[in-house]
């Protein structure tokens, strides 16, 4: 080969090593690598991909603790909600939990929920509301046990309070409301209706632990208006003011003595005659505070 170059004349070896010279400079850049990766500290330079966590460092112990970005998942969990179907226990952020039937992610059938109260409802569910028989047993002691209507006491019902006391009757928008029996823990009982919560009734009833029997009107909660009291020793038809004797009235003694006229605060009190069963004496006159002190 080297021969064969001798040979040649002088124009041709200036030919020949110029077209070598271009094949060398074209073989070089094409196959030359980058100079970024080449460079010694071209890790250094490189951009980091994009990271799809968030990490924070703890310098005090040398670790890392990644924090995933779930911000994405909170309308993923509402739609998992409305999936629930079947028998589900779920607790929620206040602290209240249910364990029962789900039906699209609503309560709905049997189950039992206890409040953030710690008030526990058991019985059925329609529509996240407790309707229909349930048993509702309250943090302070109370418990009812009825019918309820999303959430609130409606129709017939038991509500017995920590103390003793009772209530066994009607219901309206979690009051007593309708007919109804109240057994107080003094032993006195009503039997009557109630309006919101209050007894409201032209016959109305309370019988006290002694005996004592008042039937007749009851305004907003108070024995006011006509009515007749059965007491131990005779009987008093005429008019009440909060559960006393006031206004016209007669009082009939089981001795025959009779007192027809006036009262006030539970007392013979204004004009009136008294007839004397034993004696047959009759006064006529004006009364104060039960006593006789002006006649005719």
């Amino acid at each position: 080969m080297l021969e064969k170059f001798k040979r040649l004349s002088t124009l041709n070896k200036v030919l020949t090593i110029g077209v070598a010279a271009i094949v060398l400079f074209f073989a070089y850049a094409i196959f030359s690598p980058d100079d970024n990766t080449t460079a010694p500290n071209a890790a250094k330079n490189q951009t980091a991909p994009a990271k799809t966590t968030t990490q924070t460092e703890q310098k005090d112990t040398g670790t890392q603790t990644t924090q995933t970005d779930t911000s994405w998942q909170s309308e993923e969990n509402q739609q998992a909600d409305k999936a629930k179907n079947g028998f589900n226990k779920v607790t929620y952020s206040d602290g209240s939990y249910y364990e029962g039937n789900f039906v699209n992610g609503k309560k709905q059938g049997k189950g039992t929920f206890v409040s953030a109260k710690g008030n526990m409802s058991v019985g059925d569910f329609v529509d996240n509301q407790i309707t229909g028989q349930e048993e509702v047993a309250y943090k302070n002691g109370d418990f009812y046990e009825g019918r309820m209507v999303r959430g609130m006491r409606e129709g017939s019902g038991k509500y017995t309070f920590a103390s003793g006391e009772y209530y066994d009757g009607m219901w309206s928008a979690d009051k007593r409301h309708g007919y109804g029996v109240n057994y107080y823990t003094n032993g006195n009982v009503y039997e009557g209706y109630y309006v919101n919560g209050l007894r409201q009734d032209t016959q109305g009833k309370l019988t006290y632990s002694n005996g004592v029997v008042y039937q007749g009107e009851f305004n907003n909660d108070k024995m006011t208006g006509q009515a007749t009291k059965y007491y131990s020793d005779g009987i008093y038809r005429g008019s009440f003011v909060d559960g006393k004797r006031a206004g016209y009235g007669q009082y009939q003694w089981e001795s025959g003595s009779v007192y027809d006229g006036y009262w006030e605060n539970d007392k013979m009190n204004g004009q009136g005659t008294f007839y004397n069963g034993n004696t047959g004496v009759t006064d006529f006159g004006t009364w104060q505070d039960g006593v006789l002190v002006t006649r005719g």
